[in-house]
């Protein structure tokens, strides 16, 4: 979850016989889970959403999200 790039030396790695692991916390049950709670109406998101634009204003989306304005940005492919 870092936010910074982080470099890695590779010969490092292979010549002291490191092993590079990442973990992502879920496995794809739990996604499935995710996405049963959410068609059941068993979960609120909607308070979640914080902004919304039309597809034409994508690029204030970014800006928001850029700028950590907001929780979640959602996009509205149809509207003007």
């Amino acid at each position: 979850k870092g936010t910074r790039p982080m470099s890695v030396y590779s010969n490092t790695i292979h010549y002291k016989e490191c092993f590079v692991t990442g973990s992502h916390g879920s496995v794809p049950r739990q996604h499935e889970l995710a996405v049963q709670l959410l068609a059941q109406g068993k979960v609120r998101v909607a308070p979640l959403i914080t902004h919304r634009f039309p597809l034409s204003q994508i690029h204030r989306g970014f800006e928001v999200m850029q700028r950590r304005e907001g929780m979640k940005v959602m996009l509205h492919p149809w509207e003007e």
